[in-house]
């Protein structure tokens, strides 16, 4: 990755190079009476929204997961010093 620097005059009639060095990766910085002012920096797409029921059908529970564990497993809850419960399967 190169750093450019380019006072805001030149930066003017050059803006099309320096966007492309931009998406490029390229550190532009702009310049006003030699103190830096500006720098170009692209804007990152933003991931796609979630769409609901894309993959339906993509996986599968069993009928009886929401029955009661059998008597073997027990579980065990303690709470931290934080106050969340630390669950663990005994058994």
């Amino acid at each position: 990755m190169d750093t450019l620097t380019i006072d805001v005059k030149d930066a003017e009639v050059q803006l099309s190079r320096l966007l492309a060095l931009a998406l490029q990766g390229n550190k532009v910085i702009i310049t006003e009476n030699q103190e830096s002012v500006v720098q170009l920096v692209p804007i990152r797409k933003q991931p796609q929204r979630r769409i609901a029921g894309l993959h339906r059908g993509a996986m599968r529970m069993r009928d009886d997961f929401n029955d009661p564990l059998p008597g073997c497993v027990l579980v065990k809850q303690n709470e931290t010093s934080t106050g969340h419960a630390d669950l663990h399967l005994v058994g």
